[in-house]
């Protein structure tokens, strides 16, 4: 005999109102009983293969199977009320003719479940964006922590998942800032997937300059690594032992990088050893170098999108008065305030 099949659920998977029924059908499906639990293969759908099972006269059970290595679980999606599976938030309005469906075969099942990258061994919530996933140990920890966090990891360790999943259970006006304007709109995809919908919550997705734009429309062309190479060619012969990329990361990524605003000469040199890329003694030459770029920017009418906003740069709105200046509901103020 065959050991019972796992039960998982969806973390919006709500079964209020049948209970009962749900749970007797549950405990037939745990047993590989797909008769008794009147278990049928729906066709013509986008996610992956999808089943249904019998909750009473007019509410049905929407399932689908899952495997990690060997281990086969069942995922528990959302009940179908009275028929409706027009309205089914998985089946995205694939048409479902209850005369034409199949019966399902549970070793078939079996070997079309999708993979899961990962099945912790006591937790049973599963989270979706595209595709059903399961958090580790210490993603399920980050994912209950409360804000604000700051989620450092290597490329494929989860985070942009994590963090949309996180952004489900926020309510309000949500605000998702990312690089691109591609890694933006691609978070979009993934949290709406599968029409994802919470009537209490409204997310945009901005690049960063989207965001900086819905502040005030910078004048002139955004200055790139090859702009700031080009004129630190022509400089170089001041700043010796300056090294051009550490200089423009260290401009970046260290003077400009507080939100509090840029740093002052004197804050620059209080810097830790491990809180700048310069030794000590090359810090007034950096500095410098920064001053100068400004100064150059303006000339040469370009802007850094990491200068834009800082309390203390000349982007700043509140160093400016232009009419180009504009708020919105996402920024409503500057954040000199």
């Amino acid at each position: 005999m065959n050991p019972p099949l796992r039960i998982l659920t969806y973390t919006g998977f709500r079964a209020h109102g049948v209970e009962r029924p749900y749970a007797k059908v549950v405990e037939a499906l745990a047993q590989g009983d797909f008769r008794a639990a009147q278990v049928k293969k729906l066709q013509h759908v986008t996610y992956g293969k999808l089943y249904r099972a019998r909750l009473n006269d007019a509410d049905r059970l929407l399932f689908s199977l899952v495997r990690h290595q060997d281990e086969t679980a069942l995922l528990m999606l959302e009940v179908i009320r009275h028929h409706n599976y027009a309205g089914s938030r998985f089946l995205r309005g694939a048409e479902v003719l209850s005369d034409k469906i199949q019966d399902a075969d549970l070793q078939e099942a079996c070997i079309d479940a999708a993979p899961l990258r990962y099945l912790p061994e006591t937790r049973t919530n599963i989270h979706i964006l595209d595709k059903p996933l399961s958090f580790d140990d210490t993603q399920a920890a980050l994912y209950m922590a409360p804000a604000p966090l700051i989620l450092v990891g290597g490329a494929g360790s989860g985070k942009t998942a994590l963090l949309l999943e996180k952004l489900k259970t926020i309510p309000g006006d949500v605000l998702y800032i990312t690089h691109s304007a591609y890694l933006a709109e691609h978070a979009k995809e993934l949290f709406y997937a599968h029409d994802f919908v919470r009537e209490d919550q409204e997310v945009a997705f901005l690049s960063y300059r989207e965001y900086l734009e819905t502040w005030r429309i910078p004048e002139g062309r955004e200055a790139q690594w090859r702009d700031f190479a080009g004129w630190f060619a022509r400089m170089r012969q001041n700043y010796k032992g300056v090294d051009a990329h550490q200089a423009f990361e260290e401009i970046r990524g260290v003077i400009a990088a507080r939100a509090e605003g840029i740093l002052d000469a004197p804050a620059y040199h209080k810097l830790g050893v491990r809180q700048s890329i310069f030794a000590l003694e090359q810090r007034d030459m950096v500095y410098d170098l920064f001053t100068r770029y400004q100064d150059w920017l303006r000339t040469e009418g370009l802007y850094d999108l990491n200068l834009v906003h800082r309390p203390g740069s000349p982007w700043c709105p509140c160093a400016t008065t232009s009419s180009s200046l504009m708020r919105s509901k996402i920024s409503p103020r500057c954040s000199c305030h």
